[in-house]
């Protein structure tokens, strides 16, 4: 188990969310709930009611909104410039900014309740240096990264395919987790929004 406290998680929220057709970070979740919030601010909830104190929010599109949505929650915020060139330069941007343990990078994009981190936390082995959620034989999403891999993340380029070279270099010793589908959940498009606004576990 990696004690939640030993965790910084990065927050990927700088793309422009082309595909979605909706601006990801603000898109109130759950889905029709009247307790429905911005995204981000959905995400930031349960990464801290799962005991995730440290959290590194990457900001690009629309920036100032982000910010100004999440500011009571006070997280670190670090704006990405070059957002439109890719995920790479958010994630040298987050780790950098971290200042200790674990990485769990996740996509803003990727919603999982606490319910879910702290399933995935509770079976990861401390001296694993990758671990994955998956769910029936498929890997997700987020990956968690040793401490040790800070320098390795901290070298992510578009050009040698980002944090997937990282993750496909150590991928034969990683740990799968079986945590279940929530784990392939990603909003890339309005059918995936379509195919999980009615779950009830948000």
């Amino acid at each position: 188990m990696i004690p939640p406290e030993r965790i910084v998680a990065i927050v990927l929220a700088a793309g422009s969310s082309t595909r979605l057709g909706a601006f990801k970070p603000l898109l109130l979740w759950p889905p029709g709930s009247e307790h429905a919030v911005p995204l981000i601010v959905y995400q930031l909830r349960q990464l801290r009611a799962a005991g995730i104190a440290e959290c590194v929010v990457v900001t690009g599109h629309r920036s100032e909104e982000v910010a100004q949505a999440i500011e009571s929650m006070a997280p670190r915020v670090v704006w990405n410039q070059d957002y439109a060139e890719g995920k790479a330069g958010s994630v040298r941007l987050g780790v950098a900014e971290a200042s200790h343990g674990w990485f769990l990078v996740v996509g803003v994009d990727q919603p999982r309740p606490a319910s879910f981190y702290r399933t995935f936390l509770a079976a990861v082995e401390p001296d694993r240096q990758l671990a994955l959620p998956t769910y029936g034989g498929k890997r997700g999403h987020p990956p968690l990264f040793h401490p040790s891999l800070r320098k390795a993340l901290l070298g992510v380029t578009e050009d040698t395919e980002g944090m997937r070279a990282v993750v496909r270099r150590l991928l034969p010793e990683a740990q799968l987790v079986e945590v279940g589908p929530l784990s392939l959940v990603d909003l890339n498009a309005a059918a995936d929004l379509r195919a999980v606004e009615a779950d009830t576990v948000w």
